[in-house]
């Protein structure tokens, strides 16, 4: 298996770009799998939802989600 490349950006109204820091990715099957704007991860196999969760500096959050079916 290989590994993944994901690449996240956070954008806020009142903050602007939001930092590294507050990105944070998981997986249904795995947990979290990884921080910040990029990151390389090997995934379980099967079918995993990606979320990736926002918080802005008021601690309010956004999410985006993506499913992936990842085959042995």
């Amino acid at each position: 298996m290989s590994s993944i490349p994901f690449v996240g950006v956070g954008r806020d109204f009142e903050d602007g770009s939001l930092p590294a820091s507050a990105l944070v990715c998981t997986s249904n099957l795995d947990g979290m799998i990884g921080t910040g704007l990029s990151f390389n991860r090997m995934l379980t196999a099967g079918t995993n939802v990606v979320t990736l969760t926002v918080t802005d500096s008021g601690g309010n959050t956004g999410t985006d989600t993506i499913t992936l079916t990842i085959t042995p």
